[in-house]
């Protein structure tokens, strides 16, 4: 499908903003400020193909499978784009991982290996473009039924990734800038994963019954962490300017360090008792159970910036 018009209302609005921000102080500056308007659409629409600079890309839908044929296991590793993205388990599918992919660059798509295969795909943007592509979008399925070593690599898009039901042996995701809600599975097996945060924010759940040692490092976006009913988790933390909640089951036993205190704030609730630690927000806290608690929640802040820290 090819864009028939260009975009242009996000500049539209830089231009309003502009004129508003100093018509106000200076009429003449706003006058200045419709004139080169002017130009610079009349530009865009007439000069800018010309040069090679394109505002109007073309869209195409495109799909890309792999079968899961004699594979055992897979490493699948997706490098998003600046696209809302959705991926999400395949149900009563014979293949291990199916795309539809709805873009304007340029998608690159690999599989290798019989017994373990390996899975890449990755995304090369288009030319310089003036138009924005609200219509595309990314929904990517990957198989429950093989374990896999799944590694996602966030862009600027927003993304929704349910991977409840998926048997993961390993996984790491660098969000990006793009707002994610992310949930991982519990697998048959326990599983390493690590997390990225970016300038983007992040809601992770973690499904019930989930075990996992989970490694966050989180930046300027703000997270927010639910864990799920019977979940066994290890979480090794370093957090940002962003702030960070962690949500709990209320009948969890939990064990809460914080070895390296920042500037902001350390919040636990009343149903944690402190144990050890003599500054205010360093030190340990536990909660009524915990010694003898099957499965066990333990949070260790290792080194805290400036945002807020939330226990509840």
């Amino acid at each position: 499908m090819e864009s028939k018009q260009p975009y242009l209302w996000p500049l539209i609005l830089i231009i309003i903003g502009l004129d508003m921000l100093f018509t106000r102080r200076s009429p003449w500056m706003g006058g200045v400020i419709a004139l080169l308007a002017v130009g610079l659409i009349a530009f865009l629409l007439v000069g800018a193909p010309a040069l090679g600079l394109k505002t109007t890309p073309n869209i195409i839908t495109e799909r890309f499978t792999e079968p899961i044929g004699s594979a055992e296991s897979a490493t699948v590793d997706l490098d998003l784009s600046l696209y809302a993205t959705t991926i999400q388990p395949l149900a009563n599918s014979t293949d291990l991982v199916d795309a539809s992919l709805t873009h304007a660059g340029q998608v690159t798509f690999s599989a290798a290996g019989e017994k373990n295969k390996t899975i890449s795909l990755g995304y090369q943007h288009p030319d310089m473009t003036f138009s924005i592509t609200p219509d595309a979008r990314w929904d990517i399925g990957l198989t429950p039924d093989l374990p896999l070593d799944l590694k996602l690599d966030g862009g600027s898009g927003s993304v929704t990734a349910n991977l409840a039901g998926l048997n993961l042996s390993n996984f790491w995701m660098d969000v990006g800038s793009g707002a994610v809600r992310l949930t991982l599975p519990a697998a048959p097996e326990a599983y390493q994963a690590g997390v990225v945060g970016g300038s983007g924010s992040l809601h992770l759940s973690l499904e019930d019954g989930a075990e996992a040692d989970l490694s966050l490092e989180t930046h300027s976006g703000s997270v927010e962490l639910r864990v799920g009913q019977d979940a066994s988790l290890q979480i090794v933390a370093s957090t940002g300017s962003g702030s960070v909640r962690f949500l709990l089951p209320e009948d969890a036993g939990v064990r809460f360090e914080v070895v390296e205190s920042g500037s902001g704030s350390v919040s636990v609730s009343n149903r944690f008792e402190k144990i050890s630690g003599s500054e205010a927000k360093e030190g340990v806290w536990q909660t009524a159970g915990w010694e003898t608690a099957a499965r066990r929640i333990h949070i260790i802040i290792e080194d805290q910036g400036s945002g807020s820290i939330t226990v509840r």
